[in-house]
Protein backbone atom coordinates (compact mmCIF):
# COMPACT_ATOMS: atom_id res chain seq x y z
CA UNK A 1 0.00 0.00 0.00
CA UNK A 2 1.17 3.54 -0.99
CA UNK A 3 1.80 5.57 2.44
CA UNK A 4 1.51 8.48 1.00
CA UNK A 5 -1.87 8.41 -0.20
CA UNK A 6 -3.00 7.13 3.82
CA UNK A 7 -4.40 11.50 4.13
CA UNK A 8 -5.48 11.52 1.13
CA UNK A 9 -7.70 8.21 1.86
CA UNK A 10 -8.58 8.61 5.29
CA UNK A 11 -10.34 12.03 4.41
CA UNK A 12 -12.25 10.49 1.38
CA UNK A 13 -13.62 7.65 3.87
CA UNK A 14 -14.92 10.72 6.24
CA UNK A 15 -16.51 12.73 3.95
CA UNK A 16 -17.36 9.47 2.07
CA UNK A 17 -19.61 8.33 4.90
CA UNK A 18 -22.09 11.16 4.59
CA UNK A 19 -23.27 9.10 1.38
CA UNK A 20 -23.87 5.95 4.25
CA UNK A 21 -26.44 8.53 5.50
CA UNK A 22 -27.64 9.09 1.67
CA UNK A 23 -28.12 5.56 1.07
CA UNK A 24 -30.25 4.74 4.67
CA UNK A 25 -32.30 7.95 3.53
CA UNK A 26 -33.30 6.86 -0.02
CA UNK A 27 -33.86 3.29 0.69
CA UNK A 28 -36.13 4.37 3.98
CA UNK A 29 -39.01 4.92 2.07
CA UNK A 30 -38.57 1.11 0.17
CA UNK A 31 -38.89 0.06 3.47
CA UNK A 32 -42.10 2.12 4.38
CA UNK A 33 -44.04 2.16 1.58
CA UNK A 34 -44.83 -2.21 2.04
CA UNK A 35 -46.50 -0.79 5.22
CA UNK A 36 -49.39 0.82 3.33
CA UNK A 37 -50.01 -1.68 0.77
CA UNK A 38 -51.76 -5.09 0.92
CA UNK A 39 -48.55 -7.43 0.71
CA UNK A 40 -47.88 -11.32 2.70
CA UNK A 41 -44.43 -9.85 4.03
CA UNK A 42 -45.65 -6.80 6.31
CA UNK A 43 -48.68 -6.09 8.86
CA UNK A 44 -49.99 -2.78 7.37
CA UNK A 45 -49.78 0.47 9.37
CA UNK A 46 -52.73 1.17 11.26
CA UNK A 47 -52.28 4.68 12.78
CA UNK A 48 -53.12 5.64 9.36
CA UNK A 49 -53.13 5.08 5.51
CA UNK A 50 -51.44 6.36 2.15
CA UNK A 51 -53.45 6.24 -1.34
CA UNK A 52 -51.97 5.27 -4.44
CA UNK A 53 -50.71 8.83 -5.42
CA UNK A 54 -49.68 9.73 -1.48
CA UNK A 55 -46.91 6.92 -1.94
CA UNK A 56 -46.09 8.32 -5.62
CA UNK A 57 -45.76 11.75 -3.98
CA UNK A 58 -43.25 10.52 -1.18
CA UNK A 59 -40.98 8.82 -3.81
CA UNK A 60 -40.87 11.99 -5.74
CA UNK A 61 -40.05 14.36 -3.09
CA UNK A 62 -36.56 14.13 -3.70
CA UNK A 63 -37.01 15.92 -6.73
CA UNK A 64 -39.55 18.72 -5.24
CA UNK A 65 -36.92 20.15 -2.69
CA UNK A 66 -33.53 19.33 -4.67
CA UNK A 67 -33.29 22.08 -7.04
CA UNK A 68 -33.56 24.81 -4.07
CA UNK A 69 -31.00 22.21 -1.85
CA UNK A 70 -28.70 22.20 -5.01
CA UNK A 71 -28.70 25.99 -5.51
CA UNK A 72 -28.15 26.58 -1.94
CA UNK A 73 -25.35 23.00 -1.36
CA UNK A 74 -23.28 25.03 -4.58
CA UNK A 75 -23.50 28.93 -3.14
CA UNK A 76 -22.79 27.19 0.34
CA UNK A 77 -19.31 25.18 -0.58
CA UNK A 78 -18.20 28.35 -2.77
CA UNK A 79 -18.76 30.51 0.27
CA UNK A 80 -18.17 28.03 3.55
CA UNK A 81 -15.98 25.16 2.13
CA UNK A 82 -16.74 22.22 1.07
CA UNK A 83 -16.69 20.23 4.77
CA UNK A 84 -18.76 22.62 6.29
CA UNK A 85 -21.17 22.24 3.75
CA UNK A 86 -20.96 18.70 4.23
CA UNK A 87 -21.89 19.48 8.14
CA UNK A 88 -24.76 21.91 7.65
CA UNK A 89 -26.47 19.31 5.64
CA UNK A 90 -26.60 16.72 8.34
CA UNK A 91 -28.59 19.20 10.60
CA UNK A 92 -32.49 18.99 8.10
CA UNK A 93 -31.39 15.32 7.73
CA UNK A 94 -31.11 14.81 11.50
CA UNK A 95 -34.67 16.56 12.05
CA UNK A 96 -36.06 14.69 9.02
CA UNK A 97 -35.88 11.32 11.66
CA UNK A 98 -37.55 12.92 14.07
CA UNK A 99 -40.42 13.58 12.05
CA UNK A 100 -40.80 10.93 10.37
CA UNK A 101 -40.60 8.39 13.45
CA UNK A 102 -43.16 10.24 14.85
CA UNK A 103 -45.43 11.18 12.12
CA UNK A 104 -49.15 10.28 12.21
CA UNK A 105 -50.54 11.76 8.73
CA UNK A 106 -49.24 11.19 4.91
CA UNK A 107 -48.04 15.36 5.17
CA UNK A 108 -45.58 14.33 8.78
CA UNK A 109 -44.07 11.91 6.14
CA UNK A 110 -43.83 14.35 3.10
CA UNK A 111 -41.91 17.10 5.78
CA UNK A 112 -39.85 14.81 6.74
CA UNK A 113 -39.02 13.13 3.36
CA UNK A 114 -38.48 16.70 2.32
CA UNK A 115 -36.18 17.34 4.95
CA UNK A 116 -34.13 14.33 4.51
CA UNK A 117 -34.05 14.79 0.81
CA UNK A 118 -32.90 18.52 0.92
CA UNK A 119 -29.48 16.98 2.41
CA UNK A 120 -29.24 14.51 -0.35
CA UNK A 121 -27.42 16.79 -2.84
CA UNK A 122 -25.11 18.08 -0.28
CA UNK A 123 -23.88 14.73 1.00
CA UNK A 124 -23.23 13.88 -2.44
CA UNK A 125 -22.33 16.71 -4.21
CA UNK A 126 -20.14 18.29 -1.52
CA UNK A 127 -18.30 14.81 -1.05
CA UNK A 128 -17.74 14.02 -4.73
CA UNK A 129 -16.30 17.71 -5.05
CA UNK A 130 -14.39 17.83 -2.03
CA UNK A 131 -12.43 14.26 -3.11
CA UNK A 132 -11.96 15.06 -6.01
CA UNK A 133 -10.04 18.32 -4.99
CA UNK A 134 -8.03 16.59 -2.62
CA UNK A 135 -7.02 13.55 -4.78
CA UNK A 136 -3.99 13.11 -7.08
CA UNK A 137 -4.95 12.64 -10.88
CA UNK A 138 -4.09 9.04 -10.68
CA UNK A 139 -6.08 7.86 -7.71
CA UNK A 140 -9.16 10.60 -7.98
CA UNK A 141 -11.68 7.98 -10.10
CA UNK A 142 -11.14 5.23 -7.36
CA UNK A 143 -11.26 7.64 -4.83
CA UNK A 144 -14.26 9.09 -5.87
CA UNK A 145 -16.12 5.92 -6.18
CA UNK A 146 -15.73 4.92 -2.55
CA UNK A 147 -18.30 7.78 -1.53
CA UNK A 148 -20.77 4.98 -3.82
CA UNK A 149 -19.29 1.66 -1.61
CA UNK A 150 -20.50 4.08 1.47
CA UNK A 151 -23.84 4.92 -0.11
CA UNK A 152 -24.14 0.91 -1.04
CA UNK A 153 -23.42 0.15 2.63
CA UNK A 154 -25.85 1.99 3.59
CA UNK A 155 -28.35 0.67 0.93
CA UNK A 156 -27.44 -3.03 2.48
CA UNK A 157 -27.90 -1.64 5.86
CA UNK A 158 -30.98 0.09 5.70
CA UNK A 159 -32.50 -2.79 4.17
CA UNK A 160 -31.45 -5.91 6.72
CA UNK A 161 -32.80 -3.34 9.64
CA UNK A 162 -35.92 -2.39 7.81
CA UNK A 163 -36.44 -6.71 7.30
CA UNK A 164 -36.30 -7.12 10.88
CA UNK A 165 -37.57 -4.08 12.64
CA UNK A 166 -40.52 -1.67 12.19
CA UNK A 167 -39.99 1.35 10.11
CA UNK A 168 -40.33 4.12 13.29
CA UNK A 169 -37.64 2.05 14.61
CA UNK A 170 -35.80 2.48 11.75
CA UNK A 171 -36.37 6.09 11.75
CA UNK A 172 -34.76 6.43 15.00
CA UNK A 173 -31.50 4.35 14.48
CA UNK A 174 -31.21 6.81 11.27
CA UNK A 175 -31.24 9.83 13.59
CA UNK A 176 -28.62 7.92 15.81
CA UNK A 177 -26.07 7.22 12.96
CA UNK A 178 -26.09 11.04 11.73
CA UNK A 179 -23.72 11.80 14.45
CA UNK A 180 -20.60 9.86 13.54
CA UNK A 181 -19.85 11.14 10.27
CA UNK A 182 -20.64 15.06 11.51
CA UNK A 183 -17.88 14.11 14.56
CA UNK A 184 -15.47 12.37 12.71
CA UNK A 185 -15.09 15.70 9.84
CA UNK A 186 -13.94 17.62 12.68
CA UNK A 187 -10.07 15.49 12.19
CA UNK A 188 -9.89 16.84 8.48
CA UNK A 189 -8.49 19.87 6.57
CA UNK A 190 -10.61 21.86 4.09
CA UNK A 191 -9.36 21.72 0.90
CA UNK A 192 -6.20 23.77 -0.45
CA UNK A 193 -8.04 24.15 -3.60
CA UNK A 194 -10.97 26.12 -2.22
CA UNK A 195 -8.48 27.32 0.40
CA UNK A 196 -6.60 29.48 -2.26
CA UNK A 197 -9.58 30.56 -3.78
CA UNK A 198 -10.50 31.81 -0.90
CA UNK A 199 -6.85 33.52 -0.28
CA UNK A 200 -6.17 32.03 2.86
CA UNK A 201 -3.18 30.88 1.48
CA UNK A 202 -1.38 29.95 4.90
CA UNK A 203 -4.68 27.47 5.62
CA UNK A 204 -3.73 26.11 2.39
CA UNK A 205 0.10 25.60 2.78
CA UNK A 206 -1.16 23.89 6.41
CA UNK A 207 -3.54 21.39 4.91
CA UNK A 208 -0.72 20.66 1.42
CA UNK A 209 1.57 19.39 4.24
CA UNK A 210 -1.12 17.39 5.76
CA UNK A 211 -2.21 15.66 2.90
CA UNK A 212 1.81 14.83 1.81
CA UNK A 213 3.06 14.21 5.27
CA UNK A 214 4.05 11.05 3.79
CA UNK A 215 5.27 11.95 0.50
CA UNK A 216 8.59 11.79 -0.59
CA UNK A 217 9.48 14.05 -2.68
CA UNK A 218 12.79 14.43 -4.88
CA UNK A 219 13.69 17.19 -3.63
CA UNK A 220 13.19 19.71 -0.03
CA UNK A 221 9.51 18.86 1.17
CA UNK A 222 9.04 22.67 1.78
CA UNK A 223 9.91 23.39 -1.48
CA UNK A 224 8.17 20.99 -2.92
CA UNK A 225 4.65 21.87 -1.07
CA UNK A 226 5.85 25.26 -1.97
CA UNK A 227 5.59 24.28 -5.45
CA UNK A 228 2.44 22.91 -5.15
CA UNK A 229 0.61 25.78 -3.53
CA UNK A 230 2.27 28.26 -6.39
CA UNK A 231 0.66 25.59 -9.04
CA UNK A 232 -2.67 26.28 -7.42
CA UNK A 233 -1.92 29.90 -7.05
CA UNK A 234 -1.37 30.41 -10.65
CA UNK A 235 -4.13 27.78 -12.05
CA UNK A 236 -6.52 29.99 -10.50
CA UNK A 237 -4.77 33.51 -11.66
CA UNK A 238 -5.30 32.30 -15.16
CA UNK A 239 -8.97 31.42 -14.34
CA UNK A 240 -9.79 34.89 -13.19
CA UNK A 241 -12.68 34.07 -10.86
CA UNK A 242 -11.11 34.54 -7.59
CA UNK A 243 -13.23 37.75 -6.61
CA UNK A 244 -16.66 37.24 -9.03
CA UNK A 245 -19.85 37.86 -7.67
CA UNK A 246 -22.34 35.14 -7.87
CA UNK A 247 -24.08 36.54 -11.16
CA UNK A 248 -20.74 37.71 -12.63
CA UNK A 249 -20.31 33.93 -12.23
CA UNK A 250 -22.87 32.70 -14.09
CA UNK A 251 -21.79 34.51 -17.02
CA UNK A 252 -18.90 31.69 -17.56
CA UNK A 253 -22.37 29.58 -18.39
CA UNK A 254 -23.31 31.73 -21.20
CA UNK A 255 -19.96 31.15 -23.05
CA UNK A 256 -19.53 27.94 -25.12
CA UNK A 257 -16.84 26.29 -23.24
CA UNK A 258 -19.57 26.69 -19.75
CA UNK A 259 -22.68 26.08 -21.27
CA UNK A 260 -21.48 22.96 -23.41
CA UNK A 261 -20.50 21.37 -19.80
CA UNK A 262 -24.00 22.42 -18.73
CA UNK A 263 -25.85 20.04 -22.12
CA UNK A 264 -23.11 17.69 -21.82
CA UNK A 265 -24.13 17.11 -18.04
CA UNK A 266 -27.91 17.71 -18.58
CA UNK A 267 -27.93 14.92 -21.46
CA UNK A 268 -25.94 12.55 -19.52
CA UNK A 269 -28.69 12.86 -16.40
CA UNK A 270 -31.95 12.42 -18.85
CA UNK A 271 -30.05 9.08 -19.48
CA UNK A 272 -29.44 8.05 -16.09
CA UNK A 273 -32.76 9.11 -14.38
CA UNK A 274 -34.74 7.34 -17.59
CA UNK A 275 -32.87 3.98 -17.54
CA UNK A 276 -34.97 3.52 -14.29
CA UNK A 277 -32.37 4.07 -11.56
CA UNK A 278 -34.86 6.76 -10.04
CA UNK A 279 -37.54 4.56 -9.69
CA UNK A 280 -36.14 1.20 -8.79
CA UNK A 281 -33.54 1.96 -6.44
CA UNK A 282 -35.67 3.89 -4.04
CA UNK A 283 -38.74 1.31 -4.32
CA UNK A 284 -36.84 -1.60 -4.88
CA UNK A 285 -38.80 -3.87 -1.91
CA UNK A 286 -42.48 -2.76 -3.66
CA UNK A 287 -40.49 -3.46 -7.34
CA UNK A 288 -39.77 -6.88 -6.57
CA UNK A 289 -43.48 -7.47 -4.80
CA UNK A 290 -45.39 -6.49 -8.34
CA UNK A 291 -43.47 -9.73 -10.23
CA UNK A 292 -46.11 -11.75 -7.54
CA UNK A 293 -43.07 -14.32 -6.35
CA UNK A 294 -43.69 -15.89 -3.49
CA UNK A 295 -40.26 -14.69 -2.07
CA UNK A 296 -39.76 -12.84 0.78
CA UNK A 297 -39.33 -8.88 -0.75
CA UNK A 298 -37.40 -7.62 2.19
CA UNK A 299 -35.18 -11.25 2.04
CA UNK A 300 -34.64 -10.64 -1.37
CA UNK A 301 -33.55 -6.53 -1.16
CA UNK A 302 -31.38 -7.49 1.59
CA UNK A 303 -29.58 -9.84 -1.09
CA UNK A 304 -29.54 -7.34 -3.90
CA UNK A 305 -28.35 -5.00 -1.50
CA UNK A 306 -25.37 -7.25 -0.37
CA UNK A 307 -24.64 -7.89 -4.40
CA UNK A 308 -24.81 -4.23 -4.54
CA UNK A 309 -22.10 -3.52 -1.71
CA UNK A 310 -20.01 -6.32 -2.99
CA UNK A 311 -19.80 -4.91 -6.56
CA UNK A 312 -19.43 -0.86 -5.63
CA UNK A 313 -16.14 -2.27 -3.60
CA UNK A 314 -14.99 -4.38 -6.73
CA UNK A 315 -15.34 -0.81 -8.57
CA UNK A 316 -13.23 0.53 -6.81
CA UNK A 317 -10.32 -1.31 -8.53
CA UNK A 318 -11.75 -0.79 -12.10
CA UNK A 319 -12.44 2.83 -11.41
CA UNK A 320 -8.55 3.23 -11.35
CA UNK A 321 -8.18 1.16 -14.67
CA UNK A 322 -11.09 1.67 -17.19
CA UNK A 323 -12.55 4.71 -18.60
CA UNK A 324 -15.60 6.38 -17.66
CA UNK A 325 -17.57 6.40 -21.27
CA UNK A 326 -16.60 2.58 -21.21
CA UNK A 327 -17.95 2.33 -18.31
CA UNK A 328 -21.21 3.95 -18.97
CA UNK A 329 -21.43 2.39 -22.43
CA UNK A 330 -21.30 -1.36 -21.35
CA UNK A 331 -23.77 -0.38 -18.29
CA UNK A 332 -26.16 1.17 -20.69
CA UNK A 333 -26.18 -1.87 -23.26
CA UNK A 334 -26.78 -4.49 -19.80
CA UNK A 335 -29.38 -1.95 -18.33
CA UNK A 336 -31.02 -2.45 -21.42
CA UNK A 337 -30.67 -6.19 -21.68
CA UNK A 338 -32.12 -7.00 -18.34
CA UNK A 339 -35.14 -4.22 -18.92
CA UNK A 340 -35.90 -6.24 -21.94
CA UNK A 341 -35.47 -9.46 -20.63
CA UNK A 342 -38.03 -8.03 -17.46
CA UNK A 343 -40.62 -6.70 -20.44
CA UNK A 344 -40.53 -10.32 -21.98
CA UNK A 345 -41.64 -11.98 -18.67
CA UNK A 346 -44.06 -9.95 -18.02
CA UNK A 347 -45.83 -10.09 -21.46
CA UNK A 348 -46.05 -13.84 -21.29
CA UNK A 349 -47.34 -13.88 -17.58
CA UNK A 350 -50.62 -14.53 -17.65
CA UNK A 351 -49.07 -17.90 -18.17
CA UNK A 352 -48.13 -20.59 -15.74
CA UNK A 353 -44.88 -18.80 -14.67
CA UNK A 354 -44.43 -20.43 -11.35
CA UNK A 355 -41.34 -22.51 -12.22
CA UNK A 356 -39.48 -19.40 -13.68
CA UNK A 357 -40.04 -16.88 -10.63
CA UNK A 358 -36.58 -16.33 -10.65
CA UNK A 359 -36.05 -14.66 -13.80
CA UNK A 360 -37.33 -11.25 -12.64
CA UNK A 361 -35.23 -11.43 -9.50
CA UNK A 362 -32.41 -12.82 -11.12
CA UNK A 363 -32.71 -10.08 -13.64
CA UNK A 364 -33.14 -7.28 -11.03
CA UNK A 365 -30.15 -7.94 -9.66
CA UNK A 366 -28.23 -7.60 -12.62
CA UNK A 367 -30.06 -4.78 -13.31
CA UNK A 368 -28.52 -3.31 -10.20
CA UNK A 369 -25.44 -4.45 -10.79
CA UNK A 370 -25.13 -3.30 -14.33
CA UNK A 371 -26.18 -0.05 -13.16
CA UNK A 372 -23.46 0.35 -10.44
CA UNK A 373 -21.02 -0.22 -12.46
CA UNK A 374 -21.41 2.79 -14.64
CA UNK A 375 -24.76 4.86 -15.04
CA UNK A 376 -25.52 4.89 -11.53
CA UNK A 377 -22.45 6.39 -10.20
CA UNK A 378 -20.32 7.77 -12.91
CA UNK A 379 -22.22 10.24 -14.23
CA UNK A 380 -21.46 12.39 -10.94
CA UNK A 381 -17.57 11.70 -11.01
CA UNK A 382 -18.13 13.34 -14.42
CA UNK A 383 -20.28 16.02 -12.80
CA UNK A 384 -17.83 16.67 -10.45
CA UNK A 385 -14.48 16.77 -12.24
CA UNK A 386 -15.86 18.88 -15.37
CA UNK A 387 -15.94 22.56 -13.91
CA UNK A 388 -13.47 25.05 -12.85
CA UNK A 389 -12.56 25.62 -9.20
CA UNK A 390 -14.26 29.00 -8.69
CA UNK A 391 -17.44 27.88 -10.43
CA UNK A 392 -17.68 24.37 -9.38
CA UNK A 393 -20.03 25.03 -6.67
CA UNK A 394 -22.06 26.55 -8.82
CA UNK A 395 -21.55 24.41 -12.04
CA UNK A 396 -22.87 21.28 -9.38
CA UNK A 397 -26.11 23.39 -8.51
CA UNK A 398 -26.97 23.62 -12.14
CA UNK A 399 -26.56 20.13 -12.04
CA UNK A 400 -28.76 19.54 -9.88
CA UNK A 401 -31.39 21.43 -10.84
CA UNK A 402 -31.31 18.84 -13.95
CA UNK A 403 -31.13 16.00 -11.51
CA UNK A 404 -34.36 17.24 -9.80
CA UNK A 405 -36.06 17.83 -13.19
CA UNK A 406 -35.25 14.74 -14.64
CA UNK A 407 -35.67 12.95 -11.79
CA UNK A 408 -39.27 13.91 -10.83
CA UNK A 409 -40.38 13.41 -14.65
CA UNK A 410 -38.98 9.56 -15.30
CA UNK A 411 -40.69 8.54 -11.55
CA UNK A 412 -43.89 10.61 -13.17
CA UNK A 413 -43.82 9.28 -16.50
CA UNK A 414 -42.87 5.86 -15.14
CA UNK A 415 -46.06 5.91 -13.00
CA UNK A 416 -48.45 7.20 -15.95
CA UNK A 417 -47.27 4.58 -18.08
CA UNK A 418 -47.92 1.69 -15.02
CA UNK A 419 -51.11 2.66 -15.38
CA UNK A 420 -52.31 3.74 -18.92
CA UNK A 421 -50.71 0.76 -20.56
CA UNK A 422 -49.28 -3.21 -20.65
CA UNK A 423 -47.70 -3.73 -17.89
CA UNK A 424 -44.61 -4.82 -19.96
CA UNK A 425 -44.29 -1.61 -22.06
CA UNK A 426 -42.78 0.33 -18.86
CA UNK A 427 -39.83 -2.20 -19.06
CA UNK A 428 -39.33 -2.02 -23.02
CA UNK A 429 -39.37 1.91 -22.93
CA UNK A 430 -36.70 1.79 -20.46
CA UNK A 431 -34.92 -0.52 -22.77
CA UNK A 432 -34.77 1.89 -25.23
CA UNK A 433 -33.27 4.70 -23.48
CA UNK A 434 -31.09 2.74 -21.77
CA UNK A 435 -30.00 1.93 -25.49
CA UNK A 436 -29.64 5.08 -26.45
CA UNK A 437 -28.22 6.30 -23.89
CA UNK A 438 -25.40 4.27 -25.35
CA UNK A 439 -25.27 6.31 -28.62
CA UNK A 440 -25.35 9.60 -26.28
CA UNK A 441 -22.25 8.70 -24.52
CA UNK A 442 -20.15 7.66 -26.83
CA UNK A 443 -21.14 11.02 -28.99
CA UNK A 444 -21.12 13.78 -26.39
CA UNK A 445 -19.70 12.88 -23.17
CA UNK A 446 -16.10 13.13 -22.62
CA UNK A 447 -13.27 11.15 -20.94
CA UNK A 448 -12.13 12.56 -17.43
CA UNK A 449 -10.75 9.46 -16.49
CA UNK A 450 -6.60 10.25 -15.49
CA UNK A 451 -7.03 13.58 -16.69
CA UNK A 452 -6.08 16.74 -14.57
CA UNK A 453 -8.05 19.30 -14.23
CA UNK A 454 -6.30 21.04 -16.43
CA UNK A 455 -6.17 18.81 -19.02
CA UNK A 456 -9.86 18.99 -18.80
CA UNK A 457 -10.08 22.87 -18.72
CA UNK A 458 -7.70 22.85 -21.74
CA UNK A 459 -10.14 20.57 -23.59
CA UNK A 460 -13.12 22.79 -23.22
CA UNK A 461 -11.22 26.20 -23.38
CA UNK A 462 -8.66 25.74 -26.16
CA UNK A 463 -10.21 22.75 -28.79
CA UNK A 464 -13.67 22.02 -28.44
CA UNK A 465 -13.29 20.00 -31.56
CA UNK A 466 -12.13 17.08 -30.21
CA UNK A 467 -14.14 14.02 -30.31
CA UNK A 468 -15.72 13.04 -27.08
CA UNK A 469 -12.74 10.15 -25.97
CA UNK A 470 -9.88 13.62 -26.30
CA UNK A 471 -6.40 12.98 -25.93
CA UNK A 472 -3.83 15.19 -24.40
CA UNK A 473 -0.28 15.39 -23.36
CA UNK A 474 -0.64 15.76 -19.36
CA UNK A 475 0.12 19.30 -18.45
CA UNK A 476 1.92 19.44 -15.22
CA UNK A 477 1.11 23.66 -14.72
CA UNK A 478 4.77 24.37 -14.22
CA UNK A 479 4.85 22.12 -11.57
CA UNK A 480 8.60 20.66 -12.16
CA UNK A 481 9.15 18.56 -9.24
CA UNK A 482 5.86 17.91 -8.47
CA UNK A 483 5.46 14.04 -8.63
CA UNK A 484 1.53 14.14 -8.01
CA UNK A 485 0.04 16.98 -9.48
CA UNK A 486 -2.97 17.79 -7.82
CA UNK A 487 -5.32 19.45 -10.68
Amino acid sequence: MNLSLLPHIFATLVTASFNFLLGIGVIHTAILLPYFAPNKNVTMEKSFVLSDGERTWLLSAPALVMPISGALSGITMDTFGRLNALRLAAVPYAVSWIITANSQSFAALLVGKCLSSFSYGWFLLGASVYIAEISPSNVRGMLLHVKIVFTGSGTLSALAIGSKLHWRTAAWINFGLTLIPVTLSAFLYESPLWLVSKGRSLEARTALHAFYKHKTFKSDRCDAIETKLRAIQEFHERQRFTELKLLEKMRFFLDPSGYKRVFMLAGLRFFQDFSGTSYIFPNIVQFLMDFGTTYDSYQVGVYIGIAQLITSICMIWVMKRLSRRFLMMISCAAMSACMLTLGIYVSYRTEDLSNYQWIPLLTTLLYFIAALTGMFVVPYMVAAEVYPTHVRGVGQSIYSIFCCITEFSSIQCYYLLQTTVHASYPFYYISLISLLGCVYIYVFVIETHRKTFAEIESHFSNDLSKPASFKGERQELNCKGNDVPLL
